[in-house]
């Protein structure tokens, strides 16, 4: 017979989080977010090379750990069935930085499509973007966020 796990309760004080299970926080990438759900920065759909992401915290490897491993997977398994996931980024000089989607770009490195789609907080200036469309304003709130 199996038995219940008991609940314990756990002063919030005393939970510890791990850093190694989060990413630095990219104050650029906030400011550019608060921006664009102002109005007051543009937001394109565009479909970029690969080698042109980048994540912004180089340290933080959610594909060597076990929870985030398999969220990783299951990106992967939904980009394989045709759902990728469009990666919020941001552009600085050549490369585009990602910043609060690293589960989906591990998933896109690991199966390695030629391009990738994303959207880009500010307007893109670079020669290998293709499908470049901007995105309405009333839809920014969305794709920041989740919800209408």
């Amino acid at each position: 017979m199996r038995q219940e796990p008991e609940i314990q309760m756990v002063n919030i004080d005393d939970i510890q989080v791990d850093p190694a299970m989060a990413p630095a926080t990219d104050e650029r990438w906030m400011a550019l977010a608060e921006q664009a759900l102002a109005g007051s920065l543009p937001v394109f759909h565009a479909h970029i090379p690969i080698g042109n992401l980048i994540p912004f915290d180089p340290d933080y490897r959610p594909d060597l750990i076990g929870p985030t491993k398999g969220a990783i997977d299951y990106y992967f398994e939904r980009a394989a069935a045709g759902h990728l996931k469009a990666l919020i980024v941001y552009q600085r000089g050549y490369w585009f930085v990602v910043s609060d989607d690293y589960l989906p770009l591990f998933s896109s490195l690991q199966g390695q499509p030629e391009n990738v789609p994303c959207f880009v907080l500010g307007a893109p200036d670079h020669p290998l973007l293709t499908n470049i469309t901007r995105v309405r304003p009333e839809d920014v709130r969305t794709i920041l966020l989740g919800s209408p």
